[in-house]
């Protein structure tokens, strides 16, 4: 009777974050964010929190401001940002982002005429073990704060797995970029 309890009790948590509307939270969400990378963030669409059919955290609409000083009106714009965690190794207590996907990111970053570049954090950001990152419709573009001097690449579709120890040494990378009308197919490893 007690663990029918227990379990019954989990099922309920589990229930209440799976069906709430995290959307409300985004502003604070957003807020907690920019003030661990010192940046202006923002999170314009919604957020949700999904346990089934596995345990992930969807941002939309996330928006990274520029340094104040820059010209550039976004660092980084996502229509769609999902983490995944990795269910077995959260079952065994550790904490591994399986996947982290984004739809349609668009990354501006640019070298100011006293040659500081604008993409350094201020502030070291905790690194958590991922698994694999992936892009869907990304663009790049970066060079000089002039508009003659940027170059736009474009990523069509981006795969990186990352090295885990003890399975694979070296990453792997697969997709397709685009740069001046020219169309590239990238596959390949990474890493030592």
């Amino acid at each position: 009777l007690m663990v029918a309890s227990f379990c019954g009790l989990i099922l309920i948590l589990a229930s209440i974050i799976q069906w709430v509307d995290w959307s409300q939270y985004r502003d604070s969400v957003a807020h907690q964010i920019s003030k661990a990378i010192d940046r202006p963030v923002s999170i314009s669409q919604g957020l949700s929190v999904r346990l089934f059919p596995s345990v992930r955290l969807e941002i939309k609409g996330l928006v990274v401001g520029h340094l104040p000083g820059d010209d550039q009106e976004h660092f980084l714009t996502v229509e769609n940002a999902r983490f995944e965690l990795d269910m077995r190794a959260l079952a065994e207590g550790q904490l591994l982002i399986r996947e982290i996907s984004l739809e349609q990111p668009t990354l501006q970053v640019e070298v100011s005429p006293n040659n500081s570049a604008d993409w350094e954090l201020r502030v070291p950001v905790l690194p958590l073990p991922v698994g694999q990152v992936s892009v869907v419709g990304g663009t790049l573009t970066f060079g000089s704060a002039a508009k003659a001097g940027q170059r736009e690449i474009r990523a069509d579709t981006l795969v990186y797995v990352l090295p885990r120890e003890g399975q694979n040494k070296q990453g792997q990378i697969n997709g397709q970029l685009s740069y001046a009308g020219n169309t590239v197919e990238v596959s390949g490893a990474l890493g030592a």
